[in-house]
């Protein structure tokens, strides 16, 4: 997405890659490139580890969210597998409490959702 006299915004790249590769896996079996931790930006690492945490711990019609505990052991699951950075997981892991926080502040958004 070069443009001639105007550079990009860092914003931009950074946006494009998480758009772009947070659906690869380290292994290679994501999509829609099929790159492997070697070509994954950490930006887009960082986002599928975010992203599937959110879609576990958020309550769906068809399921319960799951406790932030529970969820952590499925993200443990998922880099033993090779799908997920080892690095990006422990840095969640590290700031459970904080996220219990986030979620104690903002119980109107988080009521529901099994978090509390």
């Amino acid at each position: 997405m070069a443009r001639i006299g105007n550079p990009v915004h860092p914003s931009v790249t950074l946006f494009q890659q998480i758009t772009s590769y947070q659906y690869e896996n380290l292994d290679g079996s994501g999509y829609p490139h099929g790159l492997d931790r070697s070509g994954i930006p950490i930006a887009a690492q960082i986002a599928a580890v975010a992203n599937v945490f959110d879609v576990m711990t958020t309550h769906h019609p068809y399921r319960q969210a799951w406790s932030i505990p529970y969820a952590l052991l499925e993200l443990e699951k998922r880099v033993y597998q090779g799908l997920l950075s080892r690095e990006c997981v422990n840095a969640l892991r590290e700031h459970q409490g904080y996220l219990k926080q986030i979620i104690h502040k903002y119980p109107e958004h988080y009521a529901g959702m099994g978090l509390m």
